[in-house]
């Protein structure tokens, strides 16, 4: 058993070992997520089983550390206090991070505050080292074309390759209208053939 955690979570991790050392009469040692993320070091994941702390879920290192984990062999548990949190999703073993493209809530009060979904999922790109991300999808009437594309572009960066572009119709007018971003309409092919042609282009 392989505990990783950093800073407060580092005594969780701790403590961790001591329980499962004295209780359970496993092996058990800790991996500074550092070891990996900062100097590289090739860790015999294999057979292992790795614990990670992050109260957060947002811990860059430790979903990194996660990451490679799995990818070496090991089963992987996060301990989080958000369990919808990437870290969260990393140890799990999900292929992808998606979330809506919607500036108003489209579930429970329409007034609730909720995130733009470009901005969010880079969030999420940056803290994650192997699962794809993407809207589930674009909205087609709240950004031109090339914006979209400069948008997914940089997603793409960020991620290291692991963007999905994803475009649709629109259809909530309330938040159409309360963005001044114009009315659904029906011109979605044109638009994505446009997006085509710029990503073809390579013009951003």
């Amino acid at each position: 058993v392989v505990g990783v955690g950093r800073g407060s979570s580092d005594h969780a991790v701790t403590y961790a070992r001591y329980l499962v050392e004295t209780q359970l009469g496993l092996p058990a040692g800790l991996a500074a997520p550092a070891v990996t993320t900062l100097y590289g070091t090739r860790i015999e994941w294999r057979g292992a089983l790795v614990l990670a702390v992050s109260q957060s879920g947002a811990s860059p290192d430790v979903a990194e550390t996660v990451a490679a984990a799995r990818a070496g062999g090991a089963l992987t548990v996060a301990i989080t206090n958000e369990p919808d949190s990437a870290l969260a999703a990393e140890a799990a073993g999900w292929d992808s991070i998606w979330t809506w493209d919607h500036l108003l809530a489209i579930q429970g009060p329409w007034e609730q505050p909720i995130y733009e979904g470009w901005s969010l999922l880079n969030a999420v790109a940056a803290i994650t080292s192997r699962v794809r991300v993407g809207l589930m999808v674009g909205a087609n009437t709240f950004r031109n074309p090339g914006l979209t594309t400069k948008l997914a572009t940089t997603l793409d960066h960020v991620s290291s390759g692991r963007a999905v572009l994803g475009i649709g119709g629109a259809w909530f007018e309330r938040e159409h209208e309360a963005f001044a971003v114009g009315h659904p309409v029906d011109r979605i092919g044109e638009e994505v053939l446009h997006l085509v042609d710029l990503v073809r282009l390579d013009r951003v």
